[in-house]
């Protein structure tokens, strides 16, 4: 039984649909799952994250959406969905966006967060550990809610901090040793 014929009974049909947006692999699946978004705004959101993720050229269905979603944080959303894209300039430009000037609003820090940092896409992300961890002085500015906001999310995943732990961010002294 796969996770398809979870999406017959309503009760089970978003929960399912959510996880294949979630996990799938494979471009029928990510068709199969488009055609059902419907008038979904969320579950559309979540496709096309995975589809960014996987390399899928999104650009113009999510500059639709974005026309088309009346969340007034819609744009959260489709950065979201750059955040995901396996690609330098994208990842350049969410970072600086994200944890630079701070333009994400606190709640939805881990949305953004969650998406750029993102399994197989080591290589292009191996920079922007040293970038978090060259940024932990400055973390408590704005206060101790954003503070703990942005330690929590956009703290590298292991196989990313493990590069850089003997390093320890700039200007940070370790016990016993130079800076």
């Amino acid at each position: 039984m796969g996770i398809r014929s979870l999406t017959r009974g309503e009760a089970e049909r978003r929960v399912a649909l959510r996880g294949l947006a979630r996990t799938t692999t494979s471009a029928d699946d990510l068709a199969w799952l488009r055609e059902r978004t419907g008038d979904d705004a969320d579950l559309r959101w979540r496709a096309l994250v995975r589809e960014a993720e996987l390399g899928g050229d999104v650009a113009s269905e999510t500059a639709r959406l974005l026309e088309s979603d009346p969340d007034p944080d819609a744009w959260v959303r489709a950065l979201t969905v750059r955040a995901a894209l396996p690609d330098p300039a994208a990842k350049a430009e969410v970072w600086q966006r994200l944890a630079v000037d701070r333009a994400v609003p606190v709640g939805s820090v881990a949305q953004v967060a969650a998406a750029f940092w993102r399994p197989g896409q080591d290589t292009l992300l191996a920079p922007f550990t040293r970038r978090y961890m060259d940024s932990v002085p400055r973390l408590h500015e704005g206060g101790m809610i954003p503070a703990k906001g942005f330690t929590n999310h956009l703290f590298p995943p292991v196989r990313h901090r493990l590069r850089v732990h003997r390093e320890g961010p700039a200007g940070v002294r370790r016990r016993g040793g130079a800076p």
